[in-house]
């Protein structure tokens, strides 16, 4: 029943920036994502990365300061995200952030993470 319930959700329309740059300090790399709601009610909004692969450098663990979470219409959320390196990195490392939910159309944006 909850599963039916949210596919009978009105699609919700986020608003989000279409990069996501940062730069890494050590092992660590912070970043902040705005996300602002539509008309709809967003259920469930979920955020996850993903990194390319063979990229040795890429973060091994991005921490969320909120994930699942509800947005009514016209509210907007400010999402700290910490980014862990296995080592110091020299260069960019790239990846891209999705933002998705049962009743969203999944948004992709691309992270850049530079050294300093």
């Amino acid at each position: 029943p909850l599963f039916k319930s949210l596919q009978d959700l009105p699609t919700a329309t986020l608003a989000v920036a279409s990069t996501l740059k940062t730069t890494a300090s050590d092992q660590r790399a912070n970043a902040t994502l705005a996300i602002t709601n539509g008309n709809e009610y967003a259920r469930l909004v979920r955020v996850r990365a993903e990194w390319k692969e063979g990229e040795e450098n890429s973060p091994y663990l991005v921490k969320y300061s909120d994930n699942f979470f509800d947005l009514l219409p016209g509210e907007s959320k400010s999402l700290a995200l910490e980014m862990f390196l296995a080592k110091e990195h020299l260069g960019k490392i790239s990846g891209t952030l999705v933002v998705e939910g049962p009743n969203i159309e999944p948004k992709r944006i691309l992270v850049e993470v530079q050294s300093q």
